[in-house]
């Protein structure tokens, strides 16, 4: 990619990106006061946690986390970015599959959570050409309306100039190496078997209804 260099994949606790991590929060701080935090951030959180398991079951979940690469600005001067990621597994031939997980079936967050998947395949593969992307989304606008609702066009329809591959959940990219975009969407009744299951995840969606019946 133009302007990308020196990719590289790091663990949640590397010095330099928990340094990053430190000083953004502290500018942030500093700029605005007290971050409010995003009342859904709990629930997608587990959510995340669901999908990274049994993702698990037929890849191997590695200890990187983050992507790191430096990146050209306009006076030619190189900074340092970072972008945590969801989740990155292995394959049986070493590719590597990044996992992007949305919370949200609709329209805005199907669109930004390819954009962003997207975006990290093209940044990793400048070092690693074998990286596959794997968008995973689970409807939570089926309990709670703060995620929005599910749009009724097909991905196709509603994503006609992106190249991606629709794939059936549990995931399978095993027989499939040439294609680097894959979206699947969680079925209803595991994200239910979740939602049952889950002491956690019911609290979580207890409390974001609660926000929003203050909020409104």
């Amino acid at each position: 990619m133009r302007n990308i260099s020196r990719a590289a994949l790091l663990k949640l606790d590397a010095n330099s990106y928990r340094s990053h991590m430190a000083h953004h929060t502290f500018i942030a701080k500093s700029n605005s006061g007290r971050k409010i935090k995003d009342p859904r951030s709990d629930l997608t959180n587990i959510v995340e946690k669901f999908v990274r398991t049994e993702v698990e079951e037929v890849l191997k979940l590695t200890d990187y986390r983050v992507l790191k690469w430096s990146q050209r600005n306009i006076y030619n001067e190189e900074i340092p970015k970072f972008k945590e990621l969801d989740g990155v597994y292995e394959t049986v031939d070493r590719s590597l599959v990044i996992l992007e997980v949305k919370a949200s079936a609709a329209k805005s967050g199907i669109k930004k959570g390819l954009k962003q998947l997207i975006e990290s395949v093209n940044i990793l593969s400048t070092i690693k050409p074998k990286t596959i992307g794997v968008l995973a989304i689970a409807d939570m606008g089926r309990f709670s309306d703060a995620f929005g609702r599910a749009p009724d066009e097909s991905l196709e329809e509603l994503i006609p100039d992106k190249e991606f591959y629709v794939i059936e959940w549990p995931i399978d990219v095993s027989e499939r190496f040439d294609d680097q975009i894959f979206v699947t969407f969680i079925p209803e009744t595991t994200a239910d078997n979740w939602m049952s299951k889950s002491t956690e995840m019911r609290q979580a969606l207890c409390n974001l209804e609660q926000i929003s019946d203050v909020n409104q």
